[in-house]
């Protein structure tokens, strides 16, 4: 469903409800209820969408992020990196850990912009030198609408500290989320999430 009309029913339903209750009038709760989840279709929904603005390579714009990323290092290295990995967010902290399952559960604090969210680093050894982990992000608050693009902001971050710290640069999915030219996706993924943005900035 388009996030702008989820936004609208989140908003039009509830307000609308209450307004022909308080009023007692069910004509003036209805308009009264899609003026307001007009208003805050509108201001959200496009808030929500200016976040993504200039990373046009990302195809999913979901509240709910997942990157599969492999790094040629050792299993119980990977294990070690992914957890100083969360250091880069928000007072992130681990909330699980089972290096037996490869399953690492952490949270991220609570800002102006959301309750917080949910990070989840799920490892899986290739062989004796390479690891695949998959990096996923969503909001704690799962009613979550609009996140101003900080799941993906999350994935972006973690990924790329493991890439650097391991001095590997593979993505074990498709690439269809980053923009294919005659640049490698190594390159794009650092001009649009890593040092040279900053430069560029």
């Amino acid at each position: 469903m388009n996030l702008y009309l989820k936004l609208f029913l989140a908003a039009a339903v509830p307000y609308g409800l209450v307004a022909a209750l308080i009023l007692r009038n069910p004509t003036i709760g209805v308009l009264f209820g899609v003026g307001i989840g007009i208003v805050i279709a509108s201001i959200f929904g496009t808030l929500q969408h200016t976040a993504f603005q200039g990373k046009k390579a990302d195809a999913d714009r979901s509240v709910h992020q997942i990157r599969d990323i492999e790094i040629d290092v050792s299993y119980h290295e990977a294990l070690a990196l992914c957890q100083d990995s969360l250091k880069t967010l928000t007072r992130a902290h681990i909330k699980q850990l089972d290096a037996e399952q490869g399953i690492i559960h952490a949270r991220t604090g609570i800002n102006w912009k959301t309750y917080g969210e949910r990070v989840t680093l799920s490892l899986l050894p290739v062989d004796r030198n390479t690891t695949r982990i998959r990096i996923e992000s969503r909001p704690r608050l799962k009613t979550t609408l609009i996140d101003y693009g900080n799941n993906l902001y999350n994935v972006n971050c973690i990924s790329l500290y493991l890439r650097q710290r391991s001095g590997t640069d593979n993505l074990a999915q498709d690439f269809s989320h980053l923009e294919i030219n005659d640049e490698t996706p190594s390159l794009r993924h650092l001009i649009e999430y890593g040092d040279m943005a900053k430069q560029q900035s």
